[in-house]
C-alpha cells in the first residue's frame, strides 16, 4: 500500500494538527454527497464513507511543498468518455486540479501513451481497449 512504501515523506507529528481542519472543509463542501455514496458498481456515486481509510501521508508537489493526504476513497468510480473504471482517491487540498491520476492507476488499466496523437490507450479487464484524446492545440 501507498503508506507503508518507507520512500515517501511523513509529517513530523506535530503537524498533523492541521488534519481535522482538511477533513472538516471536505465534510462541510461536501457533506450530503458523501453520506450518500454507494460502493463502485453499484451506482455513478462516490463510493460508501465506510471505504474511506484515514491516512496520515505528505505527498510532494512539483513545488517542492508538501500537502497532506488525511484520507483516502477505495474504488470511487471514475467515468472517461462512455467507459466506466474505478480508482483509489487520496483526498488532498489542490486548486488547480479535480483528480490527479497516478502511476498505480495507469499500471492498472494498461495505459499505453500516444504523445504524437495525443492519446491513451487503456484496457479495461475483460474488455476491449478504448482509448482518450487531447485536445489538439493550433
Amino acid at each position: 500500500m501507498a503508506r507503508d512504501c518507507p520512500l515517501l515523506p511523513r509529517v513530523p507529528q506535530q503537524q498533523t494538527q492541521s488534519q481535522p481542519r482538511v477533513q472538516q472543509q471536505q465534510q462541510q463542501q461536501q457533506q450530503a454527497p458523501v453520506q450518500q455514496c454507494q460502493q463502485a458498481g453499484g451506482s455513478d456515486s462516490l463510493g460508501e464513507l465506510s471505504s474511506r481509510e484515514s491516512v496520515e501521508l505528505a505527498v510532494e508537489l512539483s513545488t517542492g511543498d508538501f500537502v497532506l493526504a488525511s484520507y483516502c476513497l477505495e474504488e470511487v468510480p471514475l467515468q472517461l468518455q462512455d467507459q466506466w473504471l474505478s480508482a483509489r482517491l487520496f483526498a488532498l487540498q489542490l486548486q488547480d486540479y479535480d483528480v490527479i491520476l497516478g502511476m498505480d492507476w495507469l499500471e492498472r488499466y494498461g495505459a499505453v501513451m500516444d504523445y504524437q496523437k495525443k492519446r491513451v490507450h487503456l484496457q479495461i479487464p475483460g474488455e476491449a481497449t478504448f482509448y482518450f484524446q487531447g485536445i489538439f492545440l493550433l
